[in-house]
């Protein structure tokens, strides 16, 4: 009787630790079956993706791309002054950069133009200025060398009517 009653221990452990594997086992596969069915599965079938390209909509707006398009370099006009004898313009601004003048004479050969860019606070009597000089009928372009800040024009002519014009490469 005691060899059966060991025996019978013997088997009851033997249920009871198969029964806990079983248990862990079983509790494994459902743990890991539950993981691939949640929510925030990266795994997608055929069926999650729409078959229609034209239903796809992407979300870029994080990805913010400001490229700004440079614009291409023109001659601006900064100033222009006509007239036909002595003029003196309003002050206007350089940047130090590319500077040209486009002038016209309207004259005959004993016409005379005076051009002066004078900087502004001074004045020809006091400061000078860069003159630009011409005679007769002509137009044309020049090109000036001055450094950025605040200028005007002091023109003076004789015999003829004229137009002056300062263009900056920008």
């Amino acid at each position: 009787m005691a060899e059966s009653k060991m025996s019978s221990n013997k088997n009851s452990n033997r249920n009871i630790v198969i029964g806990v594997i079983v248990g862990l086992v079983v509790g494994i596969i459902i743990g890991l079956s539950g993981a691939n069915s949640g929510t925030n599965s990266t795994n997608k079938t055929s069926s999650d993706v729409p078959s229609d390209s034209s239903n796809v909509q992407i979300d870029d707006s994080d990805k913010t791309t400001t490229k700004e398009v440079e614009k291409p370099k023109t001659w601006q006009t900064v100033t222009t002054l006509s007239g036909d004898n002595k003029k003196i313009g309003d002050t206007f601004q350089l940047t130090g950069g590319k500077t040209r003048m486009i002038y016209t004479v309207d004259g005959s050969s004993y016409s005379a133009l005076y051009v002066y860019i004078v900087d502004e606070g001074d004045s020809l009597e006091k400061g000078g200025g860069s003159s630009i000089i011409t005679a007769a009928d002509v137009s044309g372009e020049t090109n000036i060398v001055k450094s950025a800040g605040s200028y005007y024009l002091d023109v003076s002519s004789s015999n003829t009517s004229w137009t002056v014009t300062i263009e900056e490469y920008k």
